[in-house]
């Protein structure tokens, strides 16, 4: 049983990171459906797969510390409430609460980047690509002694 589990799980891994590779190579276009499921497993991995790597790197960033400070907040409420029940003081308390309206405050945050990443990656995805034909282009090239430019349309 556990063997097949094993085996379910690296399949559906598999599945999940597949659009990640890049492959086909010959793909033109990405997947919003694959955009979305990298954001949702990997912070900022839906913006990696449509190559916008600065965004990627952004969301990653953001996600890693609104989760940090939800596991500082967490520690902190978890003190609060240890120290409320050695006391019973009332000062305890109002830190214990202060830290638990703090820690869900930042569970709403997190839930909110988590989900404005997915919705980017889907955006992102659909536009991948868009205006890459160029319509104008310049040219440089050495001739000679001298420079040609040229302008192509």
């Amino acid at each position: 049983m556990r063997r097949s589990a094993a085996r379910g799980s690296v399949l559906a891994t598999t599945i999940l990171l597949l659009p990640l590779t890049g492959w086909p190579a010959q793909q033109a276009a990405k997947s919003p459906f694959g955009a979305i499921v990298a954001s949702a497993v990997l912070p900022g991995g839906g913006q990696f797969y449509c190559e916008n790597y600065l965004r990627g790197a952004v969301f990653c960033a953001a996600q890693a510390t609104v989760a940090g400070m939800i596991l500082y907040e967490h520690i902190l409420t978890e003190e609060a409430h240890r120290r409320y029940k050695l006391t019973g003081s009332m000062d305890d308390y109002g830190d214990y609460a202060h830290h638990f309206d703090r820690r869900y405050d930042l569970l709403w945050w997190g839930a909110g980047v988590w989900v404005f990443s997915m919705a980017d990656a889907f955006v992102d995805a659909h536009m991948f690509k868009f205006g890459s034909k160029k319509r104008v282009r310049l040219g440089l090239a050495e001739e000679g002694a001298g420079l040609q430019v040229s302008l192509f349309f």
